[in-house]
């Protein structure tokens, strides 16, 4: 945490990864079956399966502690399981060529949250990434997602389970 002397609140350092330098393969775990309405069946026929960050994993469990959260959360990933794609629920979060596969699970109950993800696509499959957890203040999409949505757009991973 960095402070910021100007408002004298704490405010969160990205990762000192520079674009394009040094990117080491990351890994990526399948998160457990959700428990779905199975409502939603997939659009394109593929399968799609929900992994998340390893470095981030502990914070997304966190997160999904508050239950009006974690109902929303199930909800919109059921709607992304489903290949689907919508401006309010899960869409592309897209900057540059950099960030064309990142995308946003956007939470709208007791705040702005929005789980940044990339998605990878195989034969018949798409794996999406859950990787970083951001509480929006406003609806800007300003310079700082900017760079983290690049820099997402970046990762590279190594699948497990």
């Amino acid at each position: 945490m960095i402070h910021n002397k100007s408002r004298g609140k704490p405010k969160e350092k990205l990762d000192k990864i520079k674009p394009g330098v040094n990117l080491s393969l990351r890994i990526a775990k399948r998160l457990p079956n959700l428990h779905t309405s199975n409502q939603l069946q997939s659009l394109t026929g593929r399968e799609v399966i929900l992994y998340v960050d390893k470095n981030f994993e502990l914070d997304l469990f966190s997160l999904l502690q508050e239950e009006k959260i974690k109902k929303k959360f199930r909800m919109v990933a059921e709607f992304a399981m489903s290949d689907r794609y919508s401006d309010d629920l899960y869409g592309h979060e897209r900057n540059s060529e950099k960030s064309k596969d990142v995308c946003a699970i956007k939470i709208c109950v007791l705040g702005n949250h929005r789980i940044y993800c990339k998605e990878f696509f195989a034969s018949g499959i798409k794996r999406i990434v859950l990787i970083k957890h951001v509480n929006k203040k406003s609806n800007s999409f300003n310079k700082e997602l900017r760079k983290l949505v690049d820099r997402i757009g970046e990762y590279s991973y190594e699948f497990q389970g």
